[in-house]
């Protein structure tokens, strides 16, 4: 049918805005259709069941990573004390301290916070890339895991020793910031993906209807 249309058809008229066929292809589809090559290219996995063991560990991964943000390790202080010294039957730290924030600081809370924000940030990461998708079916899950990502930040931060919020806020908002970007990326790609699926259906009821 191509072939009996191609000898009778203008391929240098012009529509209303003045550019060809070849114009509005190369003007419209070709930038969408690189973005969604791309993401293919580094995202999409076509073993199924292989998609399903990611998604599996990475949904532990993320559970794991928020209960220890919720019970961090040596847990939280019961009391609170002004006294920088302790007698010899309690638990010497040499510093003040307030009751409910950890009983973990310095480097060792740094280290913790470092390598579970990092954990929990990869695996949310993951979780977004395989709903996106399926936006807008997916869109309850989003906003859930939006919710549970603003949480886990403010419980962590907010469990912090005034001597430590310095450094410890300074990691937790460089994480906080890099997964709301991530967020925002995620709902552009969607939107990217979907102006593509209309081109190509637009472009099928075109075809459909010679």
């Amino acid at each position: 049918m191509i072939k009996l249309l191609a000898p009778h058809m203008d391929v240098n008229a012009k529509n209303f805005n003045k550019k060809t066929a070849l114009e509005i292809f190369q003007g419209h589809s070709s930038c969408n259709q690189d973005i969604v090559k791309i993401l293919r290219a580094f995202f999409y996995i076509e073993d199924k069941s292989v998609r399903e063991v990611i998604l599996v560990v990475s949904t532990l991964m993320v559970t794991a990573t928020y209960q220890a943000a919720l019970s961090p390790p040596e847990g939280y202080w019961q009391d609170s004390s002004s006294n920088a010294l302790t007698n010899s039957t309690e638990i010497a730290h040499g510093k003040p301290h307030q009751a409910g924030k950890m009983i973990l600081s310095g480097r060792q809370l740094y280290r913790f916070t470092l390598l579970n924000s990092t954990t929990f940030l990869i695996s949310m990461c993951i979780i977004l890339a395989a709903i996106v998708p399926l936006f807008p079916d997916t869109y309850m899950v989003g906003l859930s895991m939006f919710l549970l990502a603003t949480t886990y930040f403010f419980s962590l931060t907010t469990g912090f020793q005034n001597s430590d919020d310095g450094a410890a806020n300074l990691i937790e908002g460089f994480f906080m910031v890099a997964m709301y970007v991530f967020f925002i990326l995620s709902y552009w790609i969607w939107q990217k993906r979907a102006l593509v699926q209309q081109e190509i259906n637009a472009t099928r009821r075109r075809i459909g209807d010679f």
